[in-house]
């Protein structure tokens, strides 16, 4: 998920607890990593501008969240962003400086009105969009391993 992540848990049998948040951890980082080549959300990127994808439920419930919000007025939120921050590698070794022509072109990219939703498939209108959920996926899950621990009496 391009950070560290460290649990603790409080809990009669904690390595049981904490094997159930490691499964789901690596369940949500091949759903909604926008780097793994072989994540749900890369293979929806990947299909940008030729067809829609039908998602994970969760995958499609997050980019409709994250859509929303990208959408309405005076937010600074835009899960479209992902063609500026693969250009950049922010958070990366190879990370780089993009030229402002660069920048220009992928911002034509980065519309959220162009993400479209229907009935769990989810089409990106333009060749070369790609969505970004590093935004929201973190506290997204955050959230569910939180309630599992308390599902748990963790």
């Amino acid at each position: 998920m391009g950070t560290s992540i460290e649990l603790k848990v409080a809990h009669t049998e904690p390595e049981s607890v904490l094997n159930e948040l490691e499964t789901q951890l690596k369940g949500y980082d091949h759903r909604f990593s926008a780097n793994d080549p072989r994540s749900e959300l890369n293979q929806l990127n990947q299909l940008a501008g030729q067809k829609g994808l039908v998602l994970d439920p969760e995958l499609y419930q997050l980019i409709e969240i994250g859509k929303h919000h990208s959408c309405a007025p005076h937010s600074q939120l835009n899960i479209a962003i992902g063609p500026l921050v693969q250009a950049w590698r922010i958070g990366f070794e190879d990370a780089r400086i993009v030229s402002e022509t660069q920048v220009k072109e992928l911002l034509a990219l980065t519309d959220p009105q162009q993400i479209q939703l229907a009935a769990g498939k989810v089409f990106l209108k333009k060749a070369g969009m790609r969505i970004d959920l590093g935004a929201l996926a973190k506290g997204y899950i955050a959230d569910k391993l939180r309630t599992h621990c308390q599902a748990r009496g963790a």
